[in-house]
């Protein structure tokens, strides 16, 4: 990708869509290991008064905390909290969210309600022009992690169980997840573990040589944070709650100042949350880089691509500072910790595009950065995450201005307010100004031309309903697709915790409901499932009584899901048409 250094520079070019899709796919990566995506992050008990002195969502985490542990085989292989990955004790001021790598697949959308009603549903849903390619899906995780008190064992690299669609002509790129840890380290104490992004490696389908000597580049992508409710002030007073936010909002200001971190950079001070959480994730990148470079020797990649939005732009920042002006891993200096056999890539022609970037650190950081390497940062104007008022941000700011662009109505109520507006932060607004400013400097045609991608790759909707009958989730495939496997088993999980914290009248009913949904899980045959649906209608008449609350409602959603991932989109489409599930919001 170009840069202002380019005489001829005129500005980001397609390929730029081309990378913020690939951000987007490292948020539904993300999202799929999530084992409740009705509710990740416990928001639909938020302001829930509970009978003793915890909110019901504290309430809740603290059962989660207690049960998310190695010793219990319900959570085995889980991600999370950090009990979950064999220490003592978890850091129960983060909130326990709860990943399972497994769930990983890259050939189906997936699905999240962050906030109860207060947001949108959002349905992920990458181009398959990015992901038909992908031929393999690893996983690349600590083994055990690093802690306050251990340096954790060296990463490990698993080959997914999942199945590539046999439909697909034969894939040809790799793909690597990776682990990192976020909302601790800094404080000295254990942070959260989750999936924070990937490295695809994709071949040159066009090179008329042998296969074997195909060019191939490589992209390295960090996802931005996910949470419900951010609870910014929190994490930026007191480091608790949600683990990213604990880790944005550790910029610099507050409860910690720049600091001097030569293992990211031997110049200047850097964010100290970014500069941590990058540091665990840096061998389990290592780790993919050095299985790539066996699978394709004698080859170096053609080209490196490093990316992220939001969160994600300033790990990509960081990490790229830590391959170029780092004294842990630098590629040019010795000794460090970059493995030899990856030390001659083409490192300085690296290419670092941030989207929506953050400030990472101090003015003297910043200028080395830009002195090491040309980069171009991309961002909606009115955008507060990339406010510049305490220290600074990397690279030439391209800044949109969407109120400049054509909007239609219904586009300027999802950008927000003019001037500033958390809107203009999220990736699916960003990428559709994007396109629009493309379009009008003549570098994407209008109409979009054919080969572009049809799909938009995030999506948002205000309830359930509307999600499954979006056009882009084909009529035979069945809920799981969206919901990830074993959905039901998940669920049943999630409501035995609320029944463990629930009083009577509330306790029974939630226990007819687990019930019930096992029930379903274990329902095989279309016939069985049909009469699950009788059973749950029936249930939904009791739960929802004269009037049905706001919680009342959450339940019968996850008799709606449960049924949902057990039957076509077609068949669950007509389900929630049916006068036995009236009553139902679905949000």
């Amino acid at each position: 990708m170009g840069s202002r250094f380019d005489q001829d520079w005129q500005g980001p070019g397609r390929d730029s869509v081309d990378l913020l899709d690939l951000c987007t796919f490292a948020y539904q990566l993300h999202s799929q290991t999530l084992i409740w995506p009705m509710d990740p992050y416990y928001e639909q008990w938020s302001n829930t008064p509970s009978l003793g002195q915890f909110s019901r969502r504290q309430e809740f985490m603290r059962k989660v905390h207690q049960v998310a542990t190695s010793k219990n085989p319900d959570y085995e292989g889980m991600r999370g909290p950090a009990a979950l990955s064999g220490a003592s004790q978890s850091n129960e001021d983060l909130d326990p969210i709860i990943s399972d790598y497994e769930q990983v697949n890259p050939w189906r959308p997936s699905v999240t309600r962050p906030n109860r009603v207060d947001e949108d549903w959002i349905l992920y849903n990458t181009p398959q022009e990015i992901t038909d390619r992908i031929s393999t899906v690893s996983i690349a995780r600590w083994n055990p992690p690093p802690s306050a008190a251990s340096p954790g064992g060296p990463p490990k690299i698993f080959q997914t169980a999942v199945q590539r669609p046999g439909h697909l002509p034969e894939g040809i790129d790799w793909l690597y997840c990776f682990e990192g840890g976020t909302g601790g380290l800094v404080s000295r104490r254990e942070p959260a573990w989750s999936m924070m992004g990937f490295v695809l490696a994709r071949e040159d389908d066009t090179f008329p040589g042998p296969r074997a000597d195909r060019p191939y580049d490589l992209y390295i992508v960090f996802r931005g944070s996910r949470s419900g409710h951010p609870r910014y002030i929190t994490a930026y007073t007191f480091g608790t709650d949600n683990p990213d936010w604990v880790t944005e909002m550790n910029f610099g200001s507050g409860r910690g100042a720049l600091e001097a971190n030569p293992a990211i950079s031997i110049f200047g001070k850097v964010c100290p949350g970014f500069a941590s959480s990058v540091l665990t994730m840096l061998p389990t990148i290592i780790a993919c880089l050095e299985h790539i470079e066996v699978r394709k020797r004698p080859h170096p990649p053609r080209a490196i691509y490093v990316t992220g939005h939001s969160l994600g732009a300033a790990l990509a920042v960081h990490f790229t500072s830590a391959v170029l002006l780092g004294n842990k891993y630098g590629w040019d200096t010795l000794p460090t910790d970059m493995p030899p056999a990856i030390r001659g890539w083409p490192w300085f022609n690296l290419a670092l595009t941030p989207f929506a970037l953050p400030v990472v650190g101090d003015e003297i950081f910043s200028n080395e950065v830009n002195q090491a390497l040309a980069s171009t940062r991309i961002s909606l104007k009115g955008d507060p995450i990339t406010q510049q008022r305490r220290h600074f941000p990397v690279g030439f700011d391209y800044q949109i201005d969407p109120d400049k662009l054509e909007s239609t109505d219904e586009e300027k109520l999802r950008l927000g307010w003019p001037w500033v507006s958390g809107a203009r932060h999220q990736s699916f607004n960003l990428r559709r100004y994007l396109i629009k400013d493309l379009q009008k400097m003549g570098k994407l045609s209008d109409p979009l031309p054919p080969e572009f991608p049809s799909n938009e790759p995030w999506k948002v909707f205000k309830t359930f309903k509307e999600l499954i009958k979006d056009p882009s989730l084909a009529e035979q495939n069945t809920g799981d697709q969206i919901l990830g496997p074993d959905f039901c088993v998940r669920l049943v999980k999630y409501l035995k915790i609320l029944e463990a914290i629930a009083r009577d009248p509330e306790q029974g009913l939630i226990k007819k409901l687990c019930s019930a949904i096992h029930d379903v899980g274990r329902s095989d045959s279309g016939d069985v499932v049909e009469q699950r649906v009788v059973d749950l209608s029936s249930l939904w008449q009791q739960l929802r009584g004269p009037s049905a609350s706001t919680h009342t409602q959450f339940l019968g959603l996850c008799c709606v899901l449960s049924l949902t991932s057990k039957m076509s989109f077609s068949r669950a489409r007509k389900l929630l048409d049916e006068k036995s599930f009236a009553g139902m919001s679905l949000q």
